[in-house]
């Protein structure tokens, strides 16, 4: 895990068998926290036979867009469903439209998740790596991940409207990338969906705790989705997860408290790392961002003291003073508490 990252590589978190090759242990012997997504898993009943048997039905993916629109609080005719947000953010730079000459600018609001940048770069538009909003009103396109991974900074809907407004006058895009938003659903800016140069992801797997169902969500206008939807192709999300993400997302009495016991195991989170000498700089209620006690060790320190112990959190390659948690489940508190604790007292002065 401490390898070096090329340029072309990117470090995820997520990597449980990486870290099990280099430091022994078996999948149930370890605690990841190294992601953003729920331990609290949504318990959804099996699919039926045909979602096994039968190519993915247009009365299904109907029905999938149905709930997100009421989950989201969005039109559903301004919604495209695909196989996670990923395929999503490696195709909206293959649809934005750019000169012939010139590359199309994108300002992406930094540091933040790296596959938006390296996508943009890759089909040909120039990247501007940005840390404020006026630097990024020079570019064609703006990008913002809200709230943001890994600082957990939230732009309000005021802002996001007015760059919306902006960006749309001189026929860009701003594109807000809301993975971590299902916790705190009122900043989004979904219900605007369908306005022109405005251009939302929505995750699904993250807030569910079903990463690997893979399904995301593009909210745009008509004239965008309809170029997605010909860059996606047929039946881009499968039979199985059209049916265990409209359970899902149908249950909004699930999501409300699941929020709030998201929001208190967070602070339960805070409250362990920051006895032990950590300090929140960052948060969402499903990671928070923390700088290392000790200024006379490097992240990758306590990052492999804790992977001896079989905990596996997320480390920067461009920060060696920083470490992201995602959100341990109640049961894993116990054991999360003595690894932090006993690496406090191995890397103590």
């Amino acid at each position: 895990m401490t390898e070096q990252i090329t340029k072309t590589e990117i470090y995820h978190g997520g990597a449980l068998d990486v870290a099990m090759d280099k430091y022994g242990g078996a999948k149930t012997e370890w605690l990841d926290l190294s992601t953003g997504i729920n331990p609290h898993s949504y318990p959804f009943d099996m699919p039926s036979p045909e979602a096994w048997t039968q190519l993915p039905q247009k009365s299904a993916l109907d029905e999938l867009l149905l709930a997100a629109s009421v989950a989201y609080d969005c039109a559903p005719e301004f919604m495209l469903a695909a196989n996670g947000t990923q395929a999503l953010i490696e195709l909206l730079p293959q649809i934005i439209a750019r000169s012939t000459n010139v590359p199309s600018t994108i300002a992406i609001m930094s540091p933040t998740y790296e596959e938006h940048a390296k996508c943009w770069r890759q089909y040909g538009h120039k990247v501007v790596l940005v840390t404020s909003l006026d630097e990024a009103k020079q570019a064609d396109n703006l990008l913002i991940v809200n709230p943001n991974n890994p600082t957990g900074k939230l732009y309000s809907i005021d802002e996001l409207q007015h760059l919306q407004t902006y960006f749309a006058a001189k026929n860009g895009n701003l594109i807000i990338d809301e993975a971590f938003i299902d916790v705190q659903p009122e900043h989004s800016l979904s219900r605007f969906a369908g306005q022109d140069g405005l251009i939302i992801l929505r995750s699904f797997g993250k807030f569910f705790g079903l990463a690997g169902l893979r399904v995301g969500f593009v909210l745009a206008d008509k004239v965008t989705l309809n170029k997605m939807a010909k860059k996606l192709g047929l039946w881009s999300v499968s039979g199985m997860a059209l049916q265990v993400a409209t359970q899902a997302l149908t249950d909004l009495a699930w999501q409300h408290k699941m929020r709030q016991t998201l929001a208190a195991e967070m602070k339960i989170l805070h409250d362990i790392l920051r006895h032990n000498g950590f300090e929140i700089i960052g948060s969402t209620n499903l990671f928070c961002l923390a700088k290392i006690p000790n200024s006379a060790y490097r992240a990758i320190d306590y990052f492999e003291n804790l992977a001896k112990q079989h905990i596996l959190v997320r480390k920067f390659t461009n920060n060696d003073r920083i470490l992201r948690f995602g959100l341990p489940a109640k049961r894993d508190i116990a054991n999360f508490v003595r690894s932090i604790q006993q690496t406090a007292a191995e890397l103590k002065l």
